[in-house]
């Protein structure tokens, strides 16, 4: 089977839209034509991410793959940063569509400022992490460990934490039944989890 692409796609539509007369004038500009058949495969891919790779136990969409863009330039927007990538990436749940963003490798692009008073971990416990917020090392996130540890959690009460594990949001306190619990005195630069993290598990942890 040839293979499809968004070009093959836009020139079908437009023959249809042109009654399959190639010397008639075009009703529609190309790039919005391309807008919106991006609009349909990215539509597509979500309903299946959702309807069928996850309850499959699945995390990455069937036939997907991770793309890196290096030596992209950061530059300042309305008092933060951005970063143009030169393609568009869908949206999946946890906010998937972007990986991950840091830093060139021995570039010269400097690091996106990282405010303490927001905070983002995310990660696949022994797989990968994404951190974003702060530029403080980050301790503990592996499977076995109890406790993260990061220099922007002190001073931060546990009521400024939210934290989730495996997709279920876990409370600050012990619930007494039995689940998952964390702790956190405000003072400490770690928050201690009741039972381990588990390789393969998911994790997140925000202020």
């Amino acid at each position: 089977m040839a293979l499809v692409t968004k070009q093959y796609l836009y020139e079908t539509v437009s023959a249809l839209l042109e009654g399959g007369n190639p010397s008639a004038g075009k009703k529609f500009e190309t790039r919005m034509v391309q807008a919106f058949i991006q609009q349909s495969i990215n539509r597509k891919l979500k309903t299946e991410y959702l309807s069928v790779t996850l309850p499959s136990d699945e995390t990455i969409p069937e036939g997907l793959v991770l793309a890196c863009y290096d030596q992209v330039p950061v530059t300042s927007y309305k008092g933060l940063s951005r970063a143009k990538l030169p393609a568009m990436p869908i949206s999946l749940r946890r906010n998937m569509g972007v990986y991950f963003v840091g830093p060139a490798v021995a570039g010269n692009i400097s690091p996106i400022p990282t405010p303490v008073t927001s905070l983002t971990i995310q990660a696949v416990i022994d797989r990968t992490i994404v951190v974003v917020g702060t530029t403080e090392l980050v301790i503990g996130v592996a499977g076995g460990s109890t406790i993260v540890t990061c220099n922007s959690f002190a001073n931060v009460a546990d009521t400024g934490f939210t934290v989730i594990r495996g997709n279920v949001p876990i409370p600050s306190i012990d619930p007494l039944d039995g689940s998952n619990y964390f702790t956190k005195v405000k003072t400490n630069n770690y928050i201690l989890f009741n039972t381990p993290l588990v390789p393969g598990e998911y994790l997140k942890i925000q202020i």
